[in-house]
């Protein structure tokens, strides 16, 4: 099976055309926009910690650092609990809210609460599978930084920056490089792939992962000149959210106003690569070639999650 990653660009094009201009409708753009706002990734912490230095001459170096974090140990802890416990918050959102944003674009909807309802049991098995990836990544990020100081701790101990600190910062660069890596690809299947398959069978996200772990084993080139062609879309599309920034006055970077403002860009992003997974048959086809009119009654919240 010949599997193109070109064409579906244009498919994806005349998607968001047809769901956002024919006809443009405020309410359903409003939203869909707040369903893409939930399941966008909005949920990366930043910000720049300023520790008190010590008084004696240590403080500057990395033992009086490390004294330094003893000593606020407790506010420490209680800031990075603090941190963790609103990102789980915001990744459950974010599990539940990507669903809801794949719903809306298959059914050309802008609901919010029927979706949120129904969509449940999909949104929370992708939020456990994305929590055991968090935990996984700080383990291995841990255990990168235990063999880096490792390696460093006799240049460390004599005070001096030599091979072994030069060795421990190769591992930690190379060994965090791999991390991003495997993190960025496994996530891109997810979003990309292992979601719609999930929401096509309503199968929960292990299931789901087999399937698109066999459509991988038989198509490994495919795949592999996606990721690449994603990547390279991912910074056009980026480059153009930067441009609307600038034209708006930097409006386009407010959470809600933002996601209306970018919805355009949002749903191209998402509609390709259901463009490239329908090229796999029927099963996958989660955008219709045209949508009916949208139904003036809701219909049941007890449908099943994908489109009938």
């Amino acid at each position: 099976m010949k599997i193109d990653i070109i064409e579906p660009v244009g498919r994806a094009i005349q998607t968001t055309r047809r769901i956002l201009f024919s006809p443009f409708d405020f309410v359903k753009w409003c939203g869909m926009g707040f369903t893409a706002m939930l399941g966008a990734d909005f949920f990366t912490f930043s910000g720049v910690n300023s520790l008190p230095a010590g008084d004696d001459d240590g403080g500057s170096g990395l033992a009086g650092l490390v004294e330094t974090a003893l000593e606020y140990r407790i506010q420490i802890a209680l800031a990075v609990a603090a941190v963790l416990a609103l990102g789980v918050a915001m990744l459950w959102i974010r599990s539940r809210g990507q669903f809801m944003f794949l719903d809306n674009l298959a059914r050309n909807a802008g609901e919010i609460r029927e979706p949120w309802r129904r969509l449940q049991p999909l949104g929370n098995s992708l939020f456990r599978f994305m929590l055991a990836m968090v935990a996984a990544g700080l383990v291995c990020l841990m255990a990168l930084a235990l063999v880096s100081v490792l390696v460093a701790m006799p240049d460390i101990r004599r005070h001096i920056f030599g091979l072994n600190s030069a060795g421990a910062i190769a591992i930690g660069a190379l060994g965090l490089g791999l991390i991003i890596l495997a993190w960025s690809v496994v996530s891109l299947l997810t979003e990309d792939f292992v979601v719609p398959i999930m929401y096509a069978a309503n199968s929960d996200v292990i299931q789901a992962w087999h399937e698109l772990l066999e459509l991988l084993r038989l198509n490994k080139g495919a795949f592999a000149l996606y990721v690449l062609f994603r990547l390279l879309l991912e910074s056009g599309v980026r480059a153009l959210a930067m441009l609307l920034c600038a034209a708006t006055c930097c409006i386009a970077l407010l959470p809600f106003a933002g996601t209306v403002l970018r919805l355009p860009l949002l749903v191209f992003r998402r509609a390709y690569p259901l463009s490239v997974l329908e090229q796999f048959g029927g099963r996958y086809r989660l955008l219709p070639a045209e949508w009916p009119a949208p139904p003036t009654i809701p219909g049941p919240a007890s449908r099943a999650p994908g489109p009938t």
